[in-house]
């Protein structure tokens, strides 16, 4: 059952988080290629830190805000599956940094659906295949109610 991702390339944003870090380690488990993107380590104690010795990835750290990053990393390493994990999930942070916040959450969903888009192969999701094939409308509003849904979940 699990052998789909068994040698496939899969992109892990938000790796350094919490339950990032824990789908890095089970999908190496699984036979797979990780590749973690990550701007930090949010947090210490850090589950990553603990775990990170034994994960043996391809850590790459940068911010899902910047587009022309997000975009070198994917076509570097031509994914095979993304999790999108990535966002400033701290309450506290969010109020002291909302800018920073709305941008992580949600133009870095934007910026990672719009280079999966345009990637030159299909690319599974958790919301379905994206490529450059021209799209059902049913899989659009699908898209598009999950931004809508990740930009009012940033508020």
């Amino acid at each position: 059952m699990y052998d789909i991702f068994k040698n496939k390339i899969i992109i892990v944003t938000g790796s350094t988080g919490f339950k990032g870090s824990w789908l890095c380690f089970w999908l190496k488990k699984l036979g797979a290629k990780v590749v973690g993107i990550s701007e930090k380590i949010p947090t210490t104690p850090s589950n990553y830190e603990t775990i990170s010795n034994r994960l043996d990835i391809t850590d790459l750290r940068l911010n899902i805000s910047d587009k022309a990053s997000v975009c070198e990393a994917v076509n570097e390493h031509q994914p095979d599956f993304v999790f999108h994990l990535a966002a400033q999930a701290l309450v506290s942070h969010s109020y002291e940094y909302p800018l920073k916040t709305f941008e992580t959450n949600a133009l870095g969903s934007v910026n990672v659906l719009e280079v999966l888009r345009t990637l030159k192969k299909l690319c599974t999701h958790p919301q379905g295949v994206l490529s450059q094939k021209r799209h059902s409308i049913k899989h659009m509003l699908r898209v598009k109610l999950l931004l809508f849904h990740s930009i009012w979940t940033a508020l």
